[in-house]
């Protein structure tokens, strides 16, 4: 099943509400669906005719928006398929989504009020609508909206310093009456354009242009990707990622046999260091707000997060941070406050998905995806760290580096083995 890739504007309501109904006919099915099934199926709830969506699917197939296959049986079915647009609202009722259900768009970068309409008019209506969408539907979606809705002339010569009423009458004419028309129109052609003996140039338009860049909303590509970024990011998906997570270790040990990593070189050491499990506390269901880690403070106190990031059991490990309160505390050791409990960090927001950190931070480690946090010295970034390792169990190692650093210093000497490799 993939994501929707087709853009709205080449195709019917009909093919859209098709394309649509099947992806979330797999979805529910687990695989893929006969023909004859989605036929019959959306022909009796007020669609098109059967006929009509076996045509639509036939069509689509040598479009490259289905993929169709034979069941054991020998039954046509389709395998897969390339979602037409937003979803429309009777397919959402059809499969017991709430289609009047509504999340506040309007929490994620990049979308205002007059943005949020501009999606809910066009079918995006929750977090799970965006994070599904194509983005070009979405940058469609936006720009035609603020288009269709902006004022029809707001450009005067009185409020821009050093253009005539003139200049203002040679924009009208080339069909610029408003500053959205303007900033969506290439200067250089502007100018290409202008008459004979218009005194427009291209500083002028350029500096016009910028003049009106933060009066105007016009949605990339880029911004539209970023959107679909935090959308995802909304969703609440904790419990799926952390049993991602722990399937990977279960296979892990079914492959090595174990859980730790393959054992390339042995050394003598006579510090402990432990053993770290890559699985959930076994005393709590990973259901329970227990078995991950809940962003719960800073931005998040009143509407608490599961991350998806398991807590780990607790088996001695000697890297995992203590609280200060602790004897083999060290140098990771956490304050605690008067009652004992560990004191939580100052959580700001993270500048482009406007997330608390420490919400992001565990959602990407969650993911296995490496993480790099800058700010200034002193702003918190080890505290936050060594805070969400103490939750979760896990290992914290500190090694401050700077300009003159070494690989040496990191990893050992560098020298050849007896093969001659380093």
């Amino acid at each position: 099943m993939s994501q929707a890739t087709q853009t709205d504007s080449s195709h019917t309501d009909d093919e859209r509400l098709v394309s649509h109904f099947v992806y979330q006919s797999i979805k529910e099915n687990g695989g893929p669906v006969s023909v004859a099934t989605i036929g019959y199926t959306i022909g009796g709830f007020g669609g098109p005719s059967q006929e009509d969506v076996l045509a639509i699917i036939q069509r689509g197939e040598g479009q490259g928006i289905y993929n169709l296959g034979r069941a054991n049986t020998g039954e046509q079915v389709i395998e897969s398929v390339d979602r037409i647009g937003p979803q429309p609202d009777v397919v959402a009722t059809y499969f017991g989504q709430q289609s009047g259900e509504r999340d506040p768009l309007s929490e994620l970068g990049y979308v205002g009020t007059e943005t949020e309409v501009a999606l809910n008019n066009n079918g995006f209506h929750t977090f799970a609508d965006l994070a599904d969408a194509d983005p070009a539907d979405i940058v469609s979606a936006i720009n035609d909206y603020l288009d269709d809705n902006a004022p029809p002339s707001d450009l005067t010569h009185q409020d821009v310093a050093g253009v005539t009423a003139s200049e203002i009458r040679e924009l009208d004419k080339q069909g610029i009456s408003n500053k959205r028309e303007l900033l969506k129109s290439h200067a250089a052609n502007i100018v290409d354009n202008a008459s004979p003996n218009s005194t427009l140039t291209l500083s002028k338009v350029t500096r016009l242009q910028k003049q009106f860049e933060d009066d105007v909303d016009i949605v990339t590509e880029p911004d539209a990707e970023a959107i679909i970024d935090q959308a995802v990011m909304k969703l609440p998906n904790a419990g799926s990622v952390a049993e991602a997570s722990i399937q990977r270790h279960r296979e892990r040990v079914t492959t090595l046999g174990h859980a730790g990593a393959i054992v390339t070189q042995v050394d003598e050491k006579t510090d402990r260091v432990g053993r770290p499990l890559a699985v959930a506390d076994p005393s709590v269901d990973i259901s329970d707000d227990e078995a991950v880690y809940v962003s719960d403070t800073g931005h998040n106190a009143d509407d608490p997060v599961r991350t998806g990031l398991t807590v780990l059991e607790d088996v001695g490990y000697d890297l995992v941070p203590k609280l200060a309160t602790d004897p083999d505390a060290g140098h990771s050791a956490l304050p605690v406050d008067e009652n004992g409990e560990v004191i939580a960090p100052s959580i700001p927001l993270e500048r482009d998905l406007k997330m608390p950190l420490d919400e992001l931070i565990a959602k990407k480690l969650a993911r296995n995806v490496p993480v790099r946090i800058v700010g200034p010295r002193g702003s918190g970034k080890n505290y936050l760290t060594k805070y969400i390792c103490y939750k979760t169990n896990r290992g914290y190692r500190s090694i401050d580096v700077d300009r003159s650093t070494m690989p040496q210093d990191l990893f050992g000497p560098i020298s050849p083995n007896e093969d001659g490799k380093l």
